[in-house]
């Protein structure tokens, strides 16, 4: 896919590289592994959480450990917005005080998801840095928001959501989004590779 995003990116560009400037080698981060279908006793398990630094979590031997829960009939997921140091658990409080994006989470096409695809602002939305197409017709935007405090982050994102037509109930600090690089097993969603881009300006 050429036109209208730019060349597709690895999870690699996608943390370390694209929001990597913006997620510290030191920050502590979440990978979750949800169960959604798909492997064989899957679906008896509880979701999984993997916490650590950014550059810890992206070693090979861990990405390997993720590939092998996501044949199994797990879905992966990341933390958005950086915990706080010596966390283990993923809730509100536990989030750092400075995130490095907003996003927006599109289920349904809307004129404004059409926007964006076409590398074009909708309303005052600018355009965004990245897009992540978490199954047919569904998409997660990212805006690089450096050094944005948590709290100001989450309003922007709700005011995006009302603007644009997304999901708003992905205006939570302890939300996690679509990690690319890996298959979304939700029944329905056919193993579709969830894959991030540059948006094109």
């Amino acid at each position: 896919m050429d036109e209208p995003l730019k060349k597709e990116i690895s999870i690699y560009s996608f943390i370390r590289a694209e929001l990597g400037g913006l997620f510290l080698p030191t920050d502590r981060l979440c990978f979750v592994a949800i169960p959604q279908g798909g492997g064989k006793g899957a679906k008896k398990c509880v979701a999984e959480h993997y916490f650590g630094m950014r550059n810890e979590l992206l070693k090979s031997e861990n990405l390997s450990l993720l590939r092998r829960r996501n044949n199994s009939g797990f879905s992966l997921y990341f933390s958005i917005c950086p915990l706080r140091s010596g966390a283990t658990r993923r809730r509100s409080e536990d989030v750092a005080d400075i995130c490095p994006a907003v996003w927006a989470d599109f289920d349904v096409p809307t004129p404004a998801m059409e926007a964006f695809l076409a590398g074009k602002s909708y309303a005052d939305v600018p355009v965004p840095d990245l897009a992540v197409s978490t199954s047919a017709g569904r998409w997660q935007f990212f805006w690089k928001k450096p050094n944005m405090p948590t709290a100001d982050a989450i309003k922007e994102v709700r005011e995006i959501a009302k603007k644009t037509g997304a999901d708003i109930a992905v205006a939570d600090p302890a939300r996690v989004l679509r990690l690319p690089g890996f298959q979304n097993r939700k029944p329905g969603r056919y193993g579709w590779d969830c894959r991030a881009y540059k948006v094109q300006n």
